[in-house]
């Protein structure tokens, strides 16, 4: 999954090159939840659940994405153009509790500016909102196309073996593959719900997107509308593709996405823009997010085994924080963040 190519790609720049790598997906990674994400860059965001921790690991991935993909020449992936929050007249004080809630859970003042609608079609012209917040510290990247190129990156670099671990039980670096048994000086698992042979309190959270293609629609930045029931984003992509979202269901649930989600997704997507009433729906699809009791994220060290799990929704905005969180640790054996490291 991503934590896995995430943290792959940098133990190899940090010269780990002799990197074995067991998933039972292709390079492509089309089973993982990190396949189907929107990959807003959002800390201030996803603060209003997770807290200061998210907020502080999410601030420190948007600089490490940008140097990543400067690594990988894919920086054209990368779009800092912020996250504009909108809601209709009637659901306006919904945005305002929002904005009071990152403001108690990150002690930041002065990071967002309060648009009037002059204000927002300045930002973006083709909509049309009475009043919005702009947050022009957060970003966004192309999900997908990082998520595969670092697939087809490592499989260029390491011993990629495609297969399950049907059972691996214990916390220690002997692993069978195909069956041979191999004594590795470390292993890192990254399985996400693969992993509850370990962590049998990992759950899934739903999380469902519809991808369109609207060529007569020009948003440039994430927007987020707030709803009583959903609060929904629209992420763009490149040439008027969109990915439109809802943040979470509270559900392991696999299976494909209901007619109610999708006419709740596209109506909200239409009171955004009417344009989206004309788009194009090339993909719909559902996965499920590794997620622990308290939605934060953990890591856990036994001699020759390191865990990384529970990234939640927040995959794409943690990931490379928590990539050099381990990466320090192998190096110097400290523990940044200890709210994190299981005991």
């Amino acid at each position: 999954g991503l934590m896995g190519r995430v943290l792959g790609f940098r133990l190899y720049q940090e010269g780990y090159v002799n990197l074995t790598l067991i998933d039972a997906d292709t390079a492509h990674g089309k089973q993982s939840s990190a396949y189907i994400a929107a990959g807003m860059l959002a800390p201030l965001c996803e603060s209003v659940m997770g807290g200061k921790l998210i907020y502080t690991l999410g601030k420190n991935s948007l600089t490490l994405w940008q140097q990543y993909l400067s690594l990988l020449n894919l920086t054209d992936l990368y779009n800092n153009n912020g996250t504009l929050l909108l809601a209709t007249r009637e659901f306006s004080q919904e945005i305002s509790h929002y904005l009071k809630k990152i403001s108690f859970n990150t002690n930041v003042t002065n990071y967002y500016q309060l648009l009037d609608n002059q204000g927002i079609t300045k930002l973006e012209p083709e909509l049309n909102f009475h009043q919005g917040y702009f947050l022009p510290t957060e970003a966004a990247i192309n999900a997908r196309s990082i998520f595969t190129h670092l697939g087809n990156y490592l499989a260029h670099k390491v011993n990629w073996h495609n297969e399950t671990l049907v059972k691996y039980t214990k916390y220690e670096p002997l692993v069978n593959i195909n069956g041979i048994s191999y004594d590795f000086d470390l292993v890192i698992d990254c399985r996400g719900l693969g992993s509850r042979e370990l962590q049998p309190q990992l759950r899934g959270i739903r999380g469902e997107i519809i991808r369109v293609y609207a060529p007569e629609i020009n948003i440039s930045r994430p927007i987020r509308l707030f709803h009583p029931r959903h609060n929904i984003y629209i992420s763009p992509y490149m040439n008027n593709h969109y990915i439109i979202g809802a943040t979470e269901i509270e559900a392991e649930d696999f299976s494909p996405i209901s007619i109610k989600s999708t006419l709740d997704l596209l109506n909200c997507a239409n009171i955004i823009h009417g344009g989206f009433s004309e788009a194009r729906i090339i993909e719909m699809s559902t996965n499920c997010r590794p997620t622990l009791s308290n939605n934060l994220p953990q890591l856990i060290a036994k001699d020759n085994f390191l865990s990384i799990n529970g990234l939640y929704r927040h995959g794409f905005l943690l990931s490379p924080a928590l990539a050099e969180t381990v990466i320090n640790y192998l190096k110097h054996q400290t523990k940044q963040y200890p709210e994190i490291w299981s005991n």
